[in-house]
């Protein structure tokens, strides 16, 4: 609810400051009006993020913190005030505008946090299982691009697609049917920690009906 007030907010000031911009020449009010509405892009743009976040990923408004939720509409009110009396001024364009880079401070950090946390099953399992999927190098960027994203600035766009390959992910090795003795098993292999007593029966049938058996190798141990 409170990113809806805020997006209505935004879009009346952006308005009110194209109406008057077509109404004034070179000035420097003009100006400033294209600073505001350049803030604006960026304040919408940190919005459709945050409801990206909340609908793909099930996550929350508190993408951001109360407080700067409190200074931003501040900001934008002390934005439209100056636009109705022709009164706006650097000083509360430049508040308005460090008030969007807290954001987008916030929302970097927190997305990050978040999007590892959200991508870490995928991640850990394509790590594992990538190599011994039908497609080794579809796997393989597949993960990278997660990975990649988890680490980036999020965007609207950024969001849906970490969704999209996670659930891709997700398909991709629901075809090994894992419980806990076989990721077990598997995270010792990658670790090359594996030995012979690790392939119980339950591990060789399952090998065997993913067809994966050709691909185990026994090696000796110098220690």
């Amino acid at each position: 609810m409170l990113v809806e007030n805020i997006r209505t907010a935004t879009d009346s000031i952006k308005r009110k400051a194209d109406l008057q911009s077509r109404q004034l020449s070179n000035t420097k009010l003009s100006s400033r009006l294209q600073d505001i509405a350049g803030i604006g892009k960026r304040l919408e743009a940190c919005i459709d993020t945050i409801n990206a976040c909340n609908s793909e990923l099930n996550g929350t408004e508190a993408l951001i913190s109360a407080g700067t939720k409190a200074e931003l509409l501040s900001a934008i009110s002390d934005c439209g005030r100056g636009l109705n009396d022709y009164t706006l001024d650097d000083p509360v364009i430049t508040v308005f505008r460090m008030q969007i880079v807290a954001i987008e401070q916030q929302l970097l950090i927190i997305w990050n946090q978040a999007a590892h946390e959200y991508s870490s099953g995928v991640v850990s399992d394509l790590a594992i299982l990538g190599d011994l999927t039908t497609n080794p190098k579809q796997s393989q960027e597949l993960l990278a691009q997660i990975k990649s994203d988890c680490d980036a600035s999020p965007t609207e766009a950024l969001v849906k697609r970490l969704k999209k390959n996670n659930e891709a992910a997700q398909t991709m090795v629901s075809q090994f049917k894992l419980n806990d003795e076989i990721q077990d098993f598997l995270s010792k292999v990658k670790s090359k920690q594996a030995s012979i007593d690790d392939l119980t029966p339950q591990i060789i049938s399952w090998l065997q009906e993913n067809n994966l058996m050709k691909k185990l190798f026994i090696s000796f141990k110098n220690s």
